[in-house]
């Protein structure tokens, strides 16, 4: 695959991809993209498919099923499940003994990637996110905004890393190890 992307599959599939692979520069970065696959699986987000999709991954045209269940990943996933196999991910490469800020430099190599390829809006959301915080926010604005979260799967990567260093900031507040 080309694409620069990791996803899992029912069964004990996760797709790294040589792409995204190559992007991280440190182990802590790919343990925590295997850690946030492996907690799609733990967090049971993958269950719906779990009868089925084993038996289709072993037929011919596989890769074009994985392809396809990654597409169908993203639109069942959806932002809070995305956010939830975030903060497992980065709990399980803690307990693995990673630092905290080296797994989240992946982040960073992930805006750079989005930079480079004039994705403005995965990085920092769309311009009307700003507004989303706002409790007097318009019903239009905050439409607008889950919207284009739930097209997207996922939350845009700045809110992502500000989300788990907060996570982190949980962690070391109420003493459980980093």
């Amino acid at each position: 695959m080309e694409e620069v992307t990791a996803f899992t599959a029912p069964g004990r599939y996760i797709y790294f991809s040589r792409s995204l692979y190559q992007l991280c520069a440190t182990d802590a970065e790919v343990a925590l993209v295997v850690a946030h696959e492996i907690a799609h699986h733990d967090l049971g987000h993958i269950n719906l498919f779990a009868g089925w999709a084993p038996k289709i991954a072993s037929l011919p045209g596989a890769k074009f099923f994985a392809f396809a269940f990654h597409v169908l990943e993203q639109h069942l996933y959806g932002p809070k499940m995305e956010c939830d196999a975030d903060r497992y991910g980065l709990d399980l490469c803690l307990a693995a003994g990673y630092d905290a800020q080296q797994c989240l430099e992946l982040f960073r190599v992930l805006e750079q990637y989005a930079l480079d390829m004039k994705d403005l809006d995965m990085v920092y959301g769309p311009e009307k996110s700003d507004d989303d915080l706002d409790e007097h926010a318009s019903w239009k604005t905050k439409a607008e905004i889950w919207a284009w979260q739930h097209s997207r799967g996922y939350l845009p990567i700045r809110d992502r890393r500000q989300m788990l260093l907060k996570h982190v900031q949980g962690r070391v507040a109420t003493g459980k190890a980093i």
